[in-house]
């Protein structure tokens, strides 16, 4: 038997203009918290319309006032806890003039849905909930239990996630929609630490400097060369390329004839699995420290906004095994298994839960650039990927 054949004996089938309707439907309403505070509320409306329509109960919960979270369960509690979880929340979309198609338009081009969002993570949250509505069409029995949950806030720093984490959602595996294209599965992210540094001078007149201590020039010259110096060791299979730390901001000063007594820079500071959080403020401490051994008169603060660990995923684990084969069903060949750069909710649920945490979704790297852009048909495959994972995961194919 073929394997679309296979599929389809299983009860298995995406209507491909459904999910590109509601991954084109969620494009188009701006859920970038800074800009468009009701974004996520309206969001999740749009989904709630879709399972309505199917009568597939879900809950809303209210993580802050006006930004909620979706969440659908289905299943019994017989068996295992399989969690689907996408994120609703975007980055902003940057200079306009460097979009060429219309960045909230969900326009569908030769095959291709444009938006922001459309990779990161609203493809995934769309095939997600057809993957659910594809079980309550076909009256599957799950001998277990699936969580759906689609989360605000996760470019934040995980909001939603910590929400239900600390509301005390428990499953046996979980599964984030983020992307990762069809035939690969990311069984490992890198963790982050956010880093807020503050120096502090004495104003002066313009004319005068020698008179002011300036802050921006000690950020620049001193504080920032010396953070942005330190390292770990890095693992020799490190999957992630690119800069260890980006310099995200630089801001001080307010007009060109005054001495800034003040300066804020953000740091990016990215680690890979086996490193931790606290070895590399450790080294940062150091870092400081010598600073001002060398220079004692400066005085420069930190502050964390965020850390996070890496996570790494057993490729031997029960579910990277059944996705496998779900993915070799749909796509005709095995998956290529790799680790992402950045950091998402999955870190958060293997810190917290100890359990095998992943990433499988469509789209590409074209998160939070211009033209972010997923295929339909990706979003058909991954929506049959997730129905099949759904299935074997819990014995019912």
């Amino acid at each position: 038997m073929r394997n679309r054949e296979q599929i389809a004996a299983l009860g298995v089938s995406i209507d491909a203009a459904e999910v590109a309707e509601l991954a084109a439907a969620l494009i188009r309403i701006p859920t970038v918290p800074s800009l468009y505070p009701q974004g996520e509320a309206e969001a999740v409306a749009c989904l709630g319309e879709v399972l309505d329509r199917e009568r597939i109960p879900y809950d809303v919960e209210e993580v802050r006032p006006g930004r909620p979270s979706l969440v659908v369960e289905m299943g019994d509690r017989s068996g295992p806890t399989l969690w689907f979880n996408g994120h609703l929340d975007t980055v902003p979309i940057g200079n306009r003039l460097h979009w060429r198609h219309e960045p909230f338009g969900g326009d569908e081009v030769a095959g291709f849905l444009y938006g922001r969002g459309a990779s990161d993570c609203k493809g995934g949250v769309a095939a997600m909930i057809h993957a659910a509505i594809t079980l309550k069409r076909a009256g599957a029995r799950i001998a277990g239990r699936l969580i759906f949950s689609a989360v605000m806030g996760e470019e934040e720093g995980q909001i939603g996630m910590r929400h239900l984490l600390d509301r005390g959602m428990k499953a046996d595996a979980f599964v984030s929609t983020q992307w990762s294209t069809v035939g690969r599965i990311a069984i490992s992210y890198r963790g982050v630490c956010w880093l807020e540094v503050i120096t502090t001078g004495r104003s002066a007149h313009g004319s005068r400097p020698i008179e002011g201590v300036n802050a921006v020039e000690e950020m620049v010259s001193l504080v920032l060369p010396s953070l942005k110096a330190v390292r770990l060791p890095m693992q020799a299979d490190d999957p992630a390329a690119g800069p260890f730390v980006n310099l995200a901001a630089v801001n001080g000063g307010d007009v060109a004839n005054v001495v800034p007594d003040t300066c804020r820079a953000l740091l990016d500071y990215r680690i890979t699995p086996g490193q931790r959080t606290e070895t590399l403020l450790q080294e940062i401490e150091k870092a400081v420290d010598q600073l001002r051994l060398q220079h004692p008169s400066l005085v420069v603060a930190t502050r964390v906004i965020l850390r996070v660990e890496p996570t790494e995923t057993d490729p031997g684990s029960r579910l990277v095994r059944v996705l496998g084969d779900a993915i070799q069903l749909v796509t005709g060949n095995p998956p290529v298994l790799f680790g992402k750069t950045g950091t998402g909710d999955a870190n958060l649920v293997h810190e917290r839960l100890g359990i095998p945490a992943i990433a499988y979704g469509p789209g590409n790297d074209s998160g939070h650039r211009p033209d972010e852009y997923v295929a339909v048909q990706d979003l058909v495959s991954v929506a049959e990927a997730y129905t099949l994972l759904a299935l074997k995961f819990h014995g019912a194919a």
